[in-house]
């Protein structure tokens, strides 16, 4: 499993246990059926690394993810969490049943959860985030 630095976009390699030491945010995406192809648009973990690999060591990749991520890492990054984590760009799709099931610890252990579900209406009551 990997965490997204908030602030660069690079990933940072992590064992299947969520750290104890650095609180984390963690960001769920609920698309409709509807909107499923929504999530198809989004980055993979192998597109992440493609990015990475094909960007200096020291230079951040942020510009080069989705709007999607950017701005959910940019929320994250203003509430103070330096690391993120996102299950479609976080996971990679050859992930061990251990890491899958692992998920949730994951989200139990973090220290926020920001929910996208792009199909609920905002109000005028609702507070901005991403």
């Amino acid at each position: 499993m990997h965490f997204i630095d908030t602030q660069t976009g690079r990933l940072h390699s992590s064992e299947t246990r969520p750290p104890t030491s650095d609180p984390y945010a963690i960001f769920s995406f609920a698309p409709s059926l509807e909107q499923v192809s929504l999530r198809e648009q989004e980055n993979t973990y192998e597109d992440i690394l493609a990015i990475q690999a094909s960007s200096p060591p020291n230079e951040g990749v942020m510009h080069r993810l989705s709007p999607l991520i950017r701005d959910f890492c940019r929320v994250a990054h203003s509430d103070g969490y330096r690391l993120a984590w996102i299950d479609f760009c976080c996971m990679d799709d050859k992930a061990s049943n251990e890491e899958i099931h692992a998920r949730y610890t994951w989200y139990s252990q973090a220290g926020i959860c920001y929910v996208f579900v792009p199909d609920v209406q905002e109000s005028s009551n609702d507070s901005e985030r991403i």
